[in-house]
């Protein structure tokens, strides 16, 4: 007897892990998810190898692999630095323009994989000027 999904496959009600069921992933979110994919692949190949000369014998995961670089910053090759340094960047003014956005929109979210952005930017409406303008 073959079992039926509760899942609709051709749902357009999608949602990230950690986000709330009431904020749909629409078409223009999938074009941000595969904005921030776009974005760790030009880092995965700015930095391949000075991932595999520096941070070789590190396990991927909880961050130890972004700990690893930013202890061997001074011997990254320049390419890496700055690829590394944009990621940065956009995180921190995230992070400056967007803090009581995230609180109050996104609670208990934890980062990675680009959830808080996506959860922002599934609500951008809702968001701080300054923190829409974070978002672009």
């Amino acid at each position: 007897m073959r079992r039926r999904s509760r899942i609709r496959r051709n749902s357009t009600r999608r949602c990230w892990p950690g986000c709330n069921s009431g904020h749909p992933l629409v078409p223009l979110r999938v074009r941000e998810i595969q904005r921030i994919q776009s974005r760790a692949r030009e880092i995965n190949q700015a930095c391949a190898a000075d991932v595999w000369q520096y941070c070789g014998n590190v396990a991927p995961g909880a961050d130890r692999l972004r700990i690893c670089l930013g202890s061997n910053w001074d011997n990254l090759s320049s390419t890496c630095r700055e690829k590394v340094a944009e990621v940065v960047e956009k995180a921190q003014a995230l992070q400056q323009n967007c803090g009581a956005d995230l609180e109050r929109l996104c609670p208990g979210l934890k980062p990675g994989g680009g959830q808080l952005y996506l959860c922002l930017k599934a609500q951008e409406s809702k968001t701080s000027s300054q923190c829409r303008a974070a978002l672009r």
